[in-house]
């Protein structure tokens, strides 16, 4: 078997060498025909490609800028039908075109997801890095696998040409290919002992709120646009109203961390980024309605994060780049460090409230109806994730095998959810517990 290594670039990115020499070397391991096939999309140059001297190397040149049409692209003049993507600003493993054509030579089997690892130099990328922010997650307990081009692979001659990448979006097409998938029936497999690919990603704060304001918003575009409920968030202005409270009951406190500077970052950090969700969500939602849902200054909302962010900074500054890469953490204690106090979390709602705020809608009308979608099962469904969660981290906590990101991140995917979703749902849990056990104390 032998592949096509997909690299859609606009052929500015620094890093577009790496990625292309690492995946030439990887192809070659597997097969001397092999292929990578760099698509520069807007432009008729990619100087990080010159002197490239391979005959693997295949370049096409699109006038027009758009990842999603690259990609396409890549689908239909690739030489072979297994098609394997990577973005331009990583590095492959040597042994990764091996590993995920060995995966996608399994019958019927249309597509594979794998692990990306990020390299941490500060707080935010630790974050990022620890929330494992560019692997494949499911949409849901029964949702499909929501693919991300920065390692995947596909086959080509299982899937209908009627399926490919969205090209009306920017960001997201990937998420459109899967939820196509996923809608069709068709498998796609997640490949947890992969070796990962590793993606840059910056220590700045602007790294992740524009890539959750961005999804947020487009994900708009695949519920109502397209017809993904998958896509949908449940009783969305709910949510947020809640997030506008000065305590939110559902705030990450990331009690695994035995350092409190850590704690403090990632709390913060995950307060912001699920506030933008929910902020994109509503926000597109109402421009694409007419119906406006939000007194949103943009600007105000971004300088609150860059503030909050230098806040963080100064509170973890006695923390090393080691430190950050290499956290210290225990999942078995969680309880002892739950519902301790970070008033830097106030500053998030404060925010919210001030750029952000809610502008009052007609909940018997059709904009109701649509924020209001699977309100009534959201509950239901919370109280038992909350519980599928808790019982896998307590039959871990119970064997042999030590209680560990990858071994919790394995359990996760089992209960059909992300590493991050099932963390926030057992110390969720873990808080009623103490909460109980308080009460009970009072009431003896």
């Amino acid at each position: 078997m032998s592949v096509t290594v997909g690299v859609a670039t606009t052929g500015t990115d620094p890093n577009l060498r790496k990625t292309v020499e690492s995946s030439i070397r990887s192809a070659s391991l597997l097969s001397g025909d092999a292929e990578v096939m760099v698509v520069v999309n807007g432009g008729n140059r990619a100087a990080g490609l010159h002197g490239i001297d391979s005959p693997m190397l295949r370049v096409r040149y699109l006038d027009r800028a758009n990842v999603a049409l690259a990609r396409n692209t890549v689908l239909d003049e690739a030489r072979y039908d297994t098609v394997l993507f990577v973005d331009d600003d990583c590095r492959v493993p040597l042994e990764w075109c091996s590993q995920l054509a060995a995966a996608l030579s399994v019958p019927d089997l249309v597509a594979v997801g794998a692990p990306v690892d990020i390299p941490v130099s500060g707080p935010v990328s630790a974050y990022a890095a620890y929330l494992r922010m560019y692997d494949a997650i499911s949409a849901g307990p029964d949702g499909p696998l929501l693919l991300v081009t920065t390692n995947c692979g596909l086959r080509r001659d299982r899937i209908p040409t009627s399926i490919r990448f969205d090209d009306t979006t920017a960001g997201t097409e990937d998420t459109y290919l899967s939820l196509a998938l996923g809608k069709a029936g068709l498998p796609v497999r997640w490949l947890a002992e992969a070796t990962p690919v590793v993606h840059g990603f910056p220590d700045g704060i602007e790294g992740l709120t524009r890539r959750f304001l961005r999804n947020a918003q487009l994900g708009v575009h695949h519920y109502l646009g397209q017809g993904f409920a998958d896509a949908a968030i449940p009783g969305a202005l709910s949510q947020y109203r809640q997030r506008l409270e000065d305590k939110h009951q559902y705030a990450r406190g990331f009690a695994e961390f035995l350092d409190a500077p850590v704690r403090t970052a990632f709390s913060v950090f995950d307060a912001i980024v699920g506030a933008l969700v929910v902020v994109g969500y509503l926000d597109q939602l109402g421009t694409d309605l007419g119906h406006p849902l939000l007194e949103l200054d943009h600007a105000g909302l971004n300088r609150a994060w860059l503030n909050l962010a230098e806040r963080v900074h100064e509170r973890t500054a006695g923390l090393s780049q080691g430190e950050w890469a290499y956290p210290r953490v225990d999942y078995e204690s969680m309880m002892d460090r739950l519902g301790e106090p970070e008033p830097l979390l106030a500053l998030v709602p404060a925010a919210l409230r001030r750029y952000a705020s809610p502008i009052p809608t007609d909940p018997d009308g059709p904009v109701g109806d649509l924020l209001n979608h699977g309100i009534a099962e959201m509950t239901a469904n919370y109280v038992d994730l909350l519980g599928r969660c808790r019982r896998v981290f307590d039959e871990l906590r119970a064997g042999v095998e030590p209680v560990t990101q990858p071994a919790l991140d394995r359990l996760a995917r089992t209960v059909g959810v992300s590493f991050k979703t099932a963390m926030d749902a057992i110390e969720i849990s873990l808080r009623i517990d103490k909460l109980r056990l308080w009460r009970q104390a009072v009431n003896a």
